[in-house]
């Protein structure tokens, strides 16, 4: 019976040493507690500390940020070149989601040329539905 006792009191002790130790985002990890001590919104999936879902890990793997359209409190949990709007993150003024909305880019000169365009139409519409066509 001692030897039980003794064999899950040193289990539990390198539980407790495990958990304390903080593994950074794509480092090996056995529970979620061992990411999150490093990162918040992150846990351990496939033995590997990733973020959840709705959260990108920050270049140097640090901190998980939220991604875009997804529900922040602020700006500091955003991705970079993006502002906590409404309760959401969104990319800035002249920068596009990626694809995945990972990332905000620079938007390209086409991009910005066609948001223009479509503006412009929807203004024409606008005033034409009024019956001010010819205020343009």
């Amino acid at each position: 019976m001692a030897k039980l006792i003794e064999v899950s009191v040193i289990s539990l002790v390198l539980l407790c040493v495990a958990v304390a130790e903080g593994v950074q985002l794509g480092g090996a990890c056995t529970v979620s507690t061992n990411c999150t001590t490093v990162a918040t919104n992150s846990e351990c999936t496939s033995k590997t500390c990733r973020c959840v879902a709705g959260y990108v890990a920050k270049s140097d793997k640090a901190k998980c940020l939220v991604m875009f359209n997804e529900t922040c409190t602020n700006t500091a949990e955003c991705l970079p070149n993006a502002t906590c709007t409404s309760n959401h993150c969104m990319c800035n003024m002249n920068f596009q989601p990626s694809d995945d909305g990972m990332e905000c880019n620079v938007a390209t000169a086409l991009t910005t040329s066609f948001i223009l365009l479509i503006a412009a139409m929807l203004v024409s519409r606008f005033f034409s539905a009024l019956g001010l066509e010819n205020v343009i």
